[in-house]
């Protein structure tokens, strides 16, 4: 363990009330005795003559500074939680310069970072009335909106200056590229998570793909065809127009997706709970981790598929459509409240399947679970 990782984890327990300020300040103390020698004899010769060892992003603080700095703080009396935040804002400081962005305080003296310039693109007026997406983000939200003026492409960036994404315009195609630098940015103190806000004149139907490493994805009000949006880590949040031939995938993190239509839509997480609704024409939800909640819409029909290895499902079925239903769990219960008639109902040394059908089964039902129980109940008229 560093020296850095051990003095955040003595501040840690000083504010858990673990140990008491004064004893973390002596701890913070005798480490820079103990790491001092070693790292003196270590040091090239320009180095030990001027006092400062160089770190990465040109930063020229002198050895110790922070540990100095807590000690000072305790010494003069000054509370755990007034120590920790401004040795927390003197970090940030230095990381606002060393990614090569500005800072500024808010009223409260906490570093904000700058906040970059939008851009706007104009989209051109014809037939085709599609925008494709080539976005690759790193660390960053991406959110979809409608634009208020009807031939303009609204793109805009809130976040370090080294993270901003690159971002061009031709041909009805919208590319945005994120920096790769090794570094995962996240900060809890009062500021913002780096995001990418894109707004799009109604009517524009979006296509192509999205892919983010950290961050939340969501859209609203608009509409989208052959759209593929993967996240290594983030939760999706969609309230659409309508989404056809569309796929969600994310490793951790919850999905919940709202379409007055939705005809071919996949979702798939491995960590995160699964929500759909709106008028279903083909549907697959699928997750290892979590529950999955659907709510299939008058008009509905085709296959709708929901599977988890460990997770509750529920479907909310209305009472104008005509289904056919098929329902397995391994280990968990099955609760029918739902128009229809048993067709088979069995009970085997482990699981339970249970076959219903309504109507002229126009929306076919598959549901499975590893783990967890099943409910299908009556939905809206």
């Amino acid at each position: 363990m560093s020296p850095d990782q051990e003095i955040l984890k003595i501040l840690d327990l000083v504010a858990e009330k673990k140990i008491s300020a004064e004893e973390g300040a002596e701890l913070i103390a005798a480490l820079d005795r103990q790491g001092g020698p070693d790292r003196d004899e270590n040091q090239d010769a320009s180095t030990a003559e001027s006092g400062h060892e160089e770190r990465a992003g040109g930063s020229d603080r002198p050895r110790g500074y922070w540990r100095r700095f807590a000690r000072r703080q305790a010494r003069s009396g000054a509370g755990i939680g007034d120590m920790v935040d401004s040795i927390v804002d003197g970090v940030m400081k230095e990381v606002f310069q060393e990614l090569g962005g500005g800072f500024h305080e808010d009223e409260e003296g906490s570093p904000q970072a700058d906040r970059p310039t939008d851009q706007r693109f104009d989209l051109a007026d014809g037939a085709d009335r599609t925008m494709a997406l080539s976005i690759e983000l790193f660390s960053c939200s991406l959110a979809l909106l409608p634009a208020a003026e009807p031939d303009v492409v609204h793109f805009s960036y809130r976040g370090p200056e080294l993270l901003k994404p690159t971002v061009s315009f031709e041909h009805h195609r919208l590319r945005i590229h994120q920096p790769r630098r090794g570094l995962h940015f996240r900060i809890d103190r009062g500021i913002d998570v780096p995001r990418v806000e894109v707004q799009v004149p109604k009517g524009v139907v979006i296509t192509g793909s999205a892919e983010l490493m950290n961050g939340l994805f969501s859209m609203e009000g608009l509409s989208a065809r052959d759209l593929d949006v993967e996240s290594m880590n983030g939760a999706f949040k969609v309230s659409a127009r309508s989404l056809s031939d569309c796929s969600f995938e994310t490793r951790n993190g919850a999905m919940e997706v709202v379409a007055e239509e939705a005809q071919s839509i996949s979702m798939e997480a491995v960590n995160g709970k699964l929500s759909l609704a709106g008028v279903l024409k083909g549907a697959s939800l699928e997750t290892v981790n979590g529950r999955i909640f659907v709510e299939a819409f008058p008009g509905s029909q085709g296959d709708l598929s929901a599977e988890t290895a460990r997770g509750a499902l529920t479907v909310r079925i209305p009472k104008a459509i005509g289904y056919a239903l098929e329902a397995e769990a391994g280990v968990g219960s099955i609760h029918l409240d739902v128009h229809g008639s048993l067709r088979h109902d069995s009970r085997g040394k482990v699981g339970r399947e249970v076959s219903m059908a309504h109507g002229d089964e126009a929306l076919r039902i598959h549901l499975e679970t590893a783990v967890g129980s099943i409910q299908v109940e009556d939905g809206r008229a």
